[in-house]
């Protein structure tokens, strides 16, 4: 059972007295009983433990953005941890964007599609709250041996909406605190193109045909949070991206990080956790931020129905969420949170992001319930914008 929130590490001492000059005595019928070992997990988390025992262990979620390496480490540890064999399946379809709806339908005829979701920020997840698609998992177990949890949850943002008076916060943790860089193909890019890099260069004669974006266009509609980033920019600056050539990609993060690795553009813009995981696996990508870093909280939920052991899902869903990601940045990646104090140390890119100066005046996010309400009418804008300027091939006047 972990100790404190904030100290994420198990200390351990045992003493032991050895070398007796002469033999102990024989043992008297009075003699005090040994002290026992103190339990491995508490009360609440045990008792939801073996809930789980006897499970098949099959769990399902969408994985596309996990390597086969890192699915395979998750599937070993969990099971050196717990003692409980599980294999995880994938779930086709963008995480946070395809999976929620076909959720919804699996439900409405009382099935389960996958054991949790995770990668969308409330614009994502807040209609599956509202039409009483996600549980409250049981986080007093939860928390109990993951403490931190209490954080994550706080720092999910919060939306209210739900039954009986929930919010958000009563149903999802905090996952990841995602920035978005540019990546690019360091085989097609030489080091000099990319120094400095600002969006307003991408629209230059020099990119002409060369980049590609995530055609639900990801990381625009975070952009007009940003003071620098009115809608009229936000409009004319995908208008014109779009008659400079750029190559529309299905499949968000991980479609654009594969088409540029493939070399079908040279840049992009994705997930920097997802650029670092593929760089340590040795893809030829290399990361640079822009001026202003499209940013989200993004959050961790579970549906009202598993499709496999409940009790199971849960542990593994608050596991994931906190050790599954530590193992993913011990392995060369992941993002995670590197803005939470208590974590930072753990994850590549605090340090990253760290020395290239990203402070919050950087940052563009949506931050209120009102903010989110507006995340899909800017991802129209900027989807329409693109899908304008490949149709004309005209650029328009831009600030």
């Amino acid at each position: 059972m972990r100790s404190a929130t904030t100290g994420f590490a198990i200390a351990a001492a045992l003493a032991m007295v050895v070398g007796c000059a002469t033999p102990a005595p024989p043992a008297q019928q009075n003699a005090q009983p040994q002290a026992q070992q103190a339990p491995k997990f508490g009360p609440k988390f045990q008792a939801l433990l073996d809930k789980a025992r006897g499970a098949d262990g099959h769990l399902r979620a969408g994985l596309s953005a996990y390597t086969p390496e890192f699915i395979k480490a998750m599937e070993a540890q969990f099971n050196q941890e717990f003692g409980i064999s599980v294999t995880l399946e994938n779930e086709p379809g963008h995480a946070s964007r395809e999976i929620p709806p076909k959720m919804m339908q699996a439900q409405k005829v009382g099935k389960g599609l996958v054991d949790w979701i995770d990668g969308g920020n409330p614009s994502n997840f807040a209609p599956l709250m509202q039409q009483d698609a996600l549980q409250i998992p049981p986080w007093d177990a939860l928390q109990e041996q993951w403490p931190e949890i209490t954080d994550l949850r706080k720092l999910y943002p919060d939306v209210p909406g739900g039954a009986n008076g929930t919010s958000m916060q009563d149903y999802c943790m905090l996952n990841s605190q995602t920035p978005w860089t540019f990546v690019y193909n360091t085989r097609n890019v030489k080091p000099d193109e990319v120094q400095n890099l600002k969006w307003d260069d991408l629209l230059t004669a020099r990119w002409k045909g060369r980049v590609a974006w995530d055609a639900q266009g990801l990381g625009f509609k975070e952009l007009p949070f940003h003071k620098d980033w009115p809608t009229s920019r936000l409009q004319t600056f995908t208008t014109n991206l779009g008659a400079n050539q750029v190559k529309l990609i299905d499949g968000g993060t991980t479609g654009v990080v594969q088409a540029v690795i493939q070399g079908e553009g040279d840049i992009g813009m994705a997930n920097a956790g997802t650029i670092i995981d593929q760089i340590s696996a040795g893809a030829p990508l290399g990361m640079v931020w822009p001026d202003v870093v499209p940013f989200n909280s993004l959050g961790t939920c579970m549906p009202k129905i598993t499709v496999n052991n409940e009790a199971l899902a849960q542990i593994f869903f608050a596991w994931r969420n906190v050790d599954g990601e530590w193992l993913r940045a011990q392995m060369g990646g992941g993002g995670a949170r590197p803005f939470y104090a208590p974590e930072a140390d753990k994850f590549p890119l605090a340090k990253i992001a760290k020395d290239a100066s990203i402070t919050d005046e950087r940052l563009a996010q949506p931050r209120s319930p009102a903010d989110f309400d507006l995340v899909e009418q800017y991802r129209k804008l900027a989807i329409d914008g693109m899908k304008a300027g490949l149709q004309s091939g005209q650029p328009v006047p831009y600030p």
